[in-house]
């Protein structure tokens, strides 16, 4: 009869077997130098095996009848592993023994379920000497790589400075541009030589020597008559260095400007204010940058003036001008004139575009205040009657003037002549016959 084996039997000799194989392992790590680590698992539940078939063991350790070959009771089988013990040369559980396989690794010399043999790449890993995953085939091409450099490049561009580029040929540099030429130097030179006709043809070869192109048109003003086509060349060429900016040329004489119109605001202090001896203004004298802010040296002959002229402005007219004229004629004007003409120690010539007075009344102020010099008033004859000239006429006739009233009819061709000897008809060549009646019938 078969003696029975109990359940508690087989706990006890599993019990056992384990705390046998604890004991040697234990003995054993010292000498390996590796650290090991008993399993939660086996420490937790006597009898519980790891791995893919923990689940079975239980079923089979409560049966009653052994497993075909099992060992014997109390007695552990021969060269065979404690059941739930791992085997000799493996790892513990949640360990990595030296030269041992990962976590969940097959014994040696066996190969757990579903596990790789060894010598075998681990699972989801790629072979050895395998291109990584997603990575193209050993022998296929690859994949658009990026341009590297030449590896001499910069090797030489690190150890060695490029050479310097060769030096460049040596260029002379260009002559210095010549100077502007000094137009105010020149126009005062011409002007201390003016009544000296060799001192200005010696200045006129100088100035064409030097490139100044004034001195070639003083040359031709000094050979001949005005007007020749070289002579307006030059004047058209330069005239914006040589006459003052708002204004338009009318004359030049030995290389100057001696007649320009004023325009506009120009600079009095312009070099050539210098030479003009006649201005005509059709500019307000009272605009900023008059030329009567300036010198004015050479004026003569004054053409245009409104009445609206300051008086240091006119104060400036004294002792220079010739010729005077005045757009209007009112009684403001006749007051001024009346006041300050005997200052004018020059005027030879007094003129009025537009007259807004009695005849006799301009007659009487002018007999009371003419300057020293003054040979003739003009003025237009429109507005004046028969016995408006012959009031006239006696005023002049009583103080027996040196001077002459003239009376501009219609286009200037007749005029009446009135003096100390009476009023008198002035007819030209070929005079108007429409402003001929009309003049006799200003003097009877």
């Amino acid at each position: 009869m078969k003696p029975h084996v109990g359940v508690f039997e087989v706990l006890v000799v599993i019990g056992v077997a384990a705390a046998a194989w604890v004991a040697w392992s234990r003995l054993r790590a010292p000498a390996q130098g590796a650290r090991v680590t008993l399993p939660p698992a086996a420490a937790q539940v006597p009898g519980q095996r790891s791995g893919p078939q923990a689940s079975a063991l239980p079923s089979a350790a409560m049966s009653s009848t052994p497993p075909q070959n099992a060992a014997p009771q109390n007695a552990a089988p021969q060269n065979a592993a404690p059941q739930n013990a791992a085997p000799q040369n493996a790892a513990p559980q949640n360990a990595a023994p030296q030269n041992a396989a990962p976590q969940n690794a097959a014994p040696q010399n066996a190969a757990p379920q579903n596990a790789a043999p060894q010598n075998a790449a681990p699972q989801n890993a790629a072979p050895q000497n395998a291109a990584p995953q997603n990575a193209a085939p050993q022998n296929a091409a690859p994949q658009a790589p990026a341009p590297q450099p030449d590896s001499t490049q910069p090797a030489v561009a690190q150890s060695e400075a490029p050479a310097p580029p060769p030096p460049a040929p040596a260029v002379e540099p260009p002559p210095p541009p010549k100077p502007e030429h000094d137009h105010a130097d020149s126009a005062r030179r011409i002007l201390e030589a003016w009544e000296d006709p060799a001192a200005l043809k010696a200045l006129a070869a100088q100035l064409t020597e030097r490139g100044d192109p004034r001195g070639e048109l003083l040359a031709i003003q000094l050979q001949g008559p005005a007007g020749s086509p070289r002579e307006l060349e030059l004047i058209a060429a330069n005239q914006a260095h040589w006459v003052p900016p708002g204004t338009k040329a009318k004359a030049f004489d030995r290389g100057l400007p001696v007649s320009v119109e004023w325009e506009s605001s120009t600079r009095p202090e312009h070099a050539g204010w210098l030479s003009v001896e006649e201005l005509v203004c059709t500019a307000d004298p009272t605009t900023p940058g008059s030329p009567l802010d300036g010198p004015l040296p050479r004026l003569k002959h004054l053409h245009g003036l409104r009445g609206s002229i300051s008086d240091p402005h006119w104060r400036k007219l004294y002792k220079r001008v010739a010729t005077l004229q005045l757009r209007e004629l009112d009684e403001a004007m006749l007051k001024r004139l009346a006041n300050t003409l005997p200052r004018f120690e020059r005027l030879e010539r007094l003129s009025f575009t537009e007259s807004h007075v009695a005849l006799p009344d301009l007659a009487a102020a002018l007999v009371r205040a003419a300057p020293p010099k003054l040979a003739q008033v003009e003025l237009p004859a429109w507005g004046f009657g028969p016995r408006d000239v012959e009031a006239a006429a006696q005023a002049l006739a009583a103080r027996e003037v040196r001077w002459s009233m003239r009376l501009q009819v219609g286009s200037g061709s007749v005029a009446v002549h009135l003096g100390h000897a009476g009023a008198s008809l002035d007819t030209g060549a070929t005079p108007d016959r429409g402003d001929l009646a009309r003049a006799r019938e200003l003097v009877p």
